[in-house]
């Protein structure tokens, strides 16, 4: 569930970011909008977040439990993405890395 969630959440962020894109053109062209239009989808972008991490809090229990050590690695990895997600979801689309990007860019500066 947390990774059907997550590629939702991925699909709010494009709407979000096509809004600002659509919002940042009308006013170059100074044109004001009057605030209505499409719904934010912000909102919904940070409950599904929240629901995503306690399924996989609790997957992640499960799986310790029964010393599953594949299953924790995919909690431990679908938990990586999800805070990636959160993380470049307040940058322009243009600044978004892929996650081995900064991986990368880590090793190289270090």
């Amino acid at each position: 569930m947390a990774y059907v969630k997550r590629l939702i959440a991925l699909q709010l962020r494009r709407k979000i970011d096509a809004e600002a894109a659509r919002r940042r053109k009308a006013a170059t062209r100074g044109r004001a909008s009057n605030g209505q239009g499409k719904p934010q989808y912000r909102g919904r972008f940070e409950q599904l977040r929240q629901e995503a991490l306690a399924e996989l809090a609790e997957a992640a229990a499960i799986y310790e439990q029964y010393e599953n050590h594949h299953g924790l690695g995919s909690v431990h990895l679908n938990y990586a993405i999800s805070i990636w997600t959160t993380a470049t979801s307040n940058m322009p689309s243009r600044r978004r890395r892929p996650p081995f990007a900064w991986a990368k860019k880590s090793v190289t500066t270090s």
